[in-house]
């Protein structure tokens, strides 16, 4: 009847509390917004000797493909039938297709409060805020993003982007590495921190994918990295990270043992022999390096290791 015309006048409208009309305009506006690929089904039965008499049982099957908003649809779901059959004694159940999904609220991002995220091939620069307002739909830690420029010397370019919790970090200042030997394949993306109840205040975090190919040699180039930092910010509480490529057929074992980066001012969070690869393959490619007292004296022993999510929560190599 409603959504025939463009325009409506409703007359002798005398509920006095005013609710009525915006009742009428909630559950039209619900009708016509067609949230669910299939739509949940829903029955209301009365079960002997249970203990509660009657309940609601609602049934769907999530589309995988936009799982997150039909989830969030069956909210209004709950509310329809609260107020269908006055009861809130109600079951929602079903193939909810967001295994996937869950695990960045459950155990990948919000473990952290900031993560370094590379390789972000996107040219259109919506992926990365693809990813970060899902993050924010499931919740309950609200997330956000700085990002670097699009970075490489080819037309294969790509960017770093920091992840962070809003409510313990807070992003004071940025600063693309000033690249001025052409040193870099992708120049460090270099973003100093205030961090909440970390014991360490201000910290500076630089990311950085190192190409393959000169691997050693980039590496070694990120202790000119770490001076320059520490000259830029008058702080030696520095964090170096991201893909270095450190290992198996990249950098020998002879050639790791005598970069510059094993200078005992440096530690190196991610031991030798920890796989960090998503393969069948066993390589250290990924690195923390930490310097700076203060740094030291905050980490907590044992806690630079890989957290292999795949096998927590059983994930193929296809799907990692």
């Amino acid at each position: 009847i409603v959504q025939r015309y463009d325009i409506l006048l409703i007359e002798e409208i005398r509920d006095s509390s005013g609710k009525a009309i915006y009742k009428l305009l909630e559950e039209v506006n619900r009708l016509g917004e067609d949230q669910f690929e299939r739509e949940p089904f829903v029955v209301k039965f009365s079960i002997s000797n249970s203990g509660v008499g009657e309940i609601i049982i609602a049934g769907v099957h999530i589309d995988p493909d936009v799982a997150v908003q039909e989830i969030d649809a069956l909210a209004s779901v709950h509310d329809d039938l609260m107020a269908h059959w006055n009861t809130n004694n109600i079951i929602i159940m079903g193939d909810f297709q967001c295994r996937l999904w869950l695990c960045y609220k459950q155990g990948i991002v919000q473990r952290y409060d900031i993560l370094l995220i590379e390789e972000i091939r996107d040219s259109s620069g919506k992926a990365i805020y693809k990813l970060l307002e899902e993050v924010n739909r499931l919740g309950p830690e609200v997330y956000d993003i700085v990002l670097s420029e699009r970075l490489g010397r080819t037309s294969s370019k790509e960017q770093y982007a920091f992840m962070y919790s809003k409510s313990n970090v807070k992003v004071l200042d940025q600063y693309q590495y000033h690249d001025r030997e052409d040193q870099f394949e992708r120049e460090p993306f270099v973003v100093k921190f205030s961090i909440s109840n970390s014991g360490v205040g201000e910290i500076i975090i630089a990311g950085v994918h190192i190409d393959p190919d000169v691997a050693v040699q980039e590496i070694d180039a990120l202790a000119s990295v770490h001076d320059d930092l520490m000259a830029h910010w008058n702080t030696n509480n520095i964090i170096i990270m991201g893909d270095f490529n450190a290992d198996c057929g990249y950098v020998t074992n002879k050639e790791s043992a005598n970069l510059e980066l094993r200078d005992p001012k440096y530690k190196w969070l991610i031991k030798d022999g920890q796989d960090t690869t998503t393969k069948s393959s066993d390589c250290t490619y990924d690195r923390i390096i930490v310097t700076g007292d203060k740094l030291f004296k905050n980490i907590i022993p044992g806690s630079g290791n890989v957290y292999y999510y795949d096998e927590d929560y059983g994930l193929t190599e296809k799907q990692v």
